[in-house]
């Protein structure tokens, strides 16, 4: 049976109280399979015990049927239709005595009656099942059983039987049940062949199998911990973390040496000789570089490289001239919209018209948004087609109300498809002709940026708008930065806050704070509301207090705001105290505390609750950072309903994981969205992620209302950090020769 709790099942007896939350161990036979999903992830069945009455089951019961005869084990959980018990493992049972084994087979086995069952046993006897497993040739022997119904017979074993053996031998091997359905869906029949001959494959090839993982099944298999595959797995997977935990592009030499036989535990001489062996083979590249040697896997390196060949591409390609003199047509925008531009937009709206490619950034309040309306606009009365895209369907979305014109994530831009494996707007298939605004450019890493440029036909042109202060993407590189300081795209860098904007305290405090200068409390007068406040919290528990308090009763009386729709925690950390995950299951107690749980977890969901959609999920049409509400939950069909922007989406048991509580979030995830009121802990606590970038970035999703709730002392330390680990890359050297060459 696969890993269980250390605490033992009891085994059921007629005797036993159903006692929630206790573990329990029942053997019997299933009598009815009354849900499967469809990649068989999650069954509900009903189970005969060997005593007493049936009895409801159900977990990911993988390729369970009518009659099976098997051992479970997990805690009871009442609900509306009696207790369950949740399967946490099982195991098939096979029979043992002759008439078990001959009603195993006629029900089992198409084709195969009582009498041909009896002839069969009544030949191997007790052996039966071992020789229909491993000698399955020797049924020819048997009077009855010819060529064409041993093909029959063998199919059907195999189809049935296959699946279960792997199984039982994945389970054996430490691996979860859910881990194994995952496994067997990816591999197919194939499985249980590579887990035993290249258990470090898994880690490359399947989602959600790292290299601890694999190295784990491996480690069990007897597989020693200095051998070439598992130090190239542990390179590789060095490499995968500096990416996605860190956003490098690479790793020096050293560094990365000294990283993995950390993670490996063998001789520095043995890593050194496997990652010569990987550039020989390309699977690595190594780049001379003033520093030292910079070692990349092989598909980042062709990344950077390809997103510098492509806006050379751009840049040498021509576009027909406009036949309208540009700043006449700027005037009769401004006065059409009523609008003055400043110096800095005119010059950017100019470029934007008259060159292939520009990059816009600037802060909060310096006329992005009004820029980008300018050139949709004039692109409108020149007759070109404009596309406008942002990374995320939150960005999106804001991006087509500021404009009045459609707006697309990337990935729908690109028309990304699961199903086909990948972008389907590529270099073979390029987008269309037309000008390209690019909103939130600040959070495209290279990967999402080399799939852009590289559907982009020659005759395109390209804008890339974006806050270059704010945090770096979450995945590797910073693209952003790296075309400005390259000096090969043109720049116009937005510095003029405007005057209405001037007057909002969370502007003015922005820029104070990306200017390394402390944010500063506006004098109010009795009554009189304003848009930034700072109050003192010197632990978690305080801090935490403060903000149920807030979220939940003075932010609401003052200002009028729906907590559970305006108002947005951001934090720093996800589990340290004042982070997301304590934070998120106070106010889930204080602002939904009747909803009716999905799951019997501590955590579980509730109906009611506010839900973030926590990776892209391109069926659904719901993608990483998507905010919305629980409306349903059917017990029946186990399935929930979350309503994201007046559209209902449902989600199997299998895909809950996806969501998590939302009434507060990291800041990371609340990139390219506005809220109307954002709360901000900032403690000591969050030593590891005091940053000025990140700080700045939180008060600039606030739209109405900025709160702190901070520790002086971490305030200081986070405006003071300026440098919160700069990410090795080399695209921006790389656009800059592109050019010159």
């Amino acid at each position: 049976m696969a890993e269980t709790p250390d605490k033992p099942a009891k085994l059921f007896t007629l005797a036993n109280r159903r006692v929630p939350g206790e573990r329990y161990e029942l053997v019997g036979r299933i009598e009815h399979v009354r849900f499967q999903s469809d990649d068989g992830a999650f069954v509900i069945a009903t189970l005969r015990p060997q005593q007493g009455l049936s009895v409801t089951i159900k977990g990911p019961l993988f390729g369970i049927e009518l009659d099976d005869q098997v051992r479970v084990e997990g805690p009871w959980e009442d609900s509306a239709f009696g207790p369950q018990l949740r399967v946490e493992a099982y195991e098939y049972l096979l029979p043992v005595t002759a008439e078990g084994i001959i009603k195993f087979l006629t029900t089992q086995l198409k084709g195969v009656g009582p009498k041909l069952a009896e002839r069969v046993v009544e030949r191997f006897g007790q052996d039966t099942l071992r020789i229909m497993d491993e000698e399955i040739e020797q049924l020819r022997s048997v009077e009855g059983i010819g060529t064409k119904k041993f093909e029959s017979i063998r199919e059907e074993w195999t189809k049935r039987h296959g699946q279960r053996n792997t199984l039982i031998f994945l389970q054996s091997q430490g691996i979860s049940m859910s881990m194994a359905t995952r496994l067997m869906g990816y591999y197919g029949a194939e499985v249980g062949n590579i887990v035993k001959t290249r258990p470090y494959e898994l880690a490359k090839e399947v989602r959600g199998v790292g290299f601890l993982t694999a190295d784990r099944i491996a480690q069990r298999l007897g597989w020693g911990i200095d051998s070439p595959e598992r130090i190239d797995a542990g390179l590789t997977h060095t490499l995968h973390q500096c990416e996605t935990a860190f956003g490098h592009c690479f790793l020096y030499a050293e560094q990365l040496v000294d990283e993995a036989v950390k993670i490996l535990g063998v001789d520095q001489v043995l890593v050194e000789k496997q990652i010569d062996e990987m550039l020989l083979n390309g699977r690595l590249v190594e780049e001379e570089t003033e520093v030292g040697a910079a070692i990349f896997k092989r598909f980042t390196w062709m990344t950077e490289v390809t997103i510098a060949q492509d806006v050379r591409r751009l840049f040498e390609s021509t576009v027909d001239e406009n036949e309208l003199s540009e700043s006449v047509l700027v005037e009769k925008i401004e006065t059409a919209l009523n609008i003055k531009l400043a110096s800095q937009q005119r010059r950017a709206v100019i470029g934007a018209l008259t060159g292939k490619m520009m990059v816009v950034t600037g802060g909060p309040g310096t006329g992005k948004t009004t820029l980008v309306r300018v050139v949709v606009e004039a692109c409108n009365r020149l007759k070109w087609d404009v596309q406008l895209a942002a990374p995320t369907g939150r960005a999106a979305k804001r991006l087509a109300e500021a404009t009045g014109k459609e707006a697309k994530t990337i990935h729908r831009l690109l028309e990304f498809s699961f199903q086909a494996g990948g972008f389907q707007r590529n270099q073979d298939k390029p987008l269309p002709s037309a000008v390209y605004v690019i909103d939130e450019t600040s959070m495209i890493d290279i990967f999402l940026m080399r799939a852009l440029l590289d559907a982009l036909p020659d005759d395109a042109r390209l804008i890339l708008v974006g806050d270059v202060d704010q945090l770096p993407s979450v995945g590797p590189g910073t693209v952003l930065k790296d075309f400005i300081d390259s000096g090969a795209v043109p720049v116009v860098r937005l510095t003029e806050v405007f005057r209405q904007a001037a007057e909002s305290m969370i502007v003015r405090n922005a820029h104070l704070v990306n200017q390394g200068l402390m944010p500063i409390l506006p004098e109010v007068k009795e009554g009189e509301l304003v848009d930034y406040y700072a109050v003192s919290a010197f632990d978690g528990a305080q801090a935490e207090a403060l903000i149920e308090k807030l979220v939940c009763e003075r932010i609401p009386q003052a200002f009028g705001l729906d907590p559970m729709k305006d108002i947005q925690v951001l934090s720093p950390m996800r589990s340290r105290p004042g982070g997301v995950e304590p934070i998120n299951r106070a106010l889930q107690a204080r602002l939904n505390p009747d909803g009716e749980p999905i799951g019997k977890r501590e955590d579980a969901l509730r109906v009611g609750d506010r839900v973030m959609q926590l990776r892209n999920n391109y069926d659904k049409d719901i993608f990483n950072g998507d905010v919305g509400r629980i409306v349903s939950y059917s017990p029946r069909e186990k399935a929930v309903a979350v309503e994201f922007d007046g559209r209902l989406v449902i989600y199997n048991p299998s895909e809950l994981e996806e969501l998590s509580l939302a009434y507060a979030c990291t800041v990371h995830k609340a990139q390219g969205s506005e809220y109307p009121a954002v709360v901000i802990p900032l403690l000591r606590s969050h030593h590891m992620l005091l940053q000025r970038n990140l700080l700045y970035t939180a008060l600039t999703r606030a739209r109405r209302l900025a709160f702190l709730v901070c520790d002086p002392v971490a305030l200081k330390r986070a405006v003071g950090n300026a440098q919160p680990g700069a990410r090795n890359t080399r695209l921006a050297q790389r656009l800059a020769q592109s050019q010159q060459s």
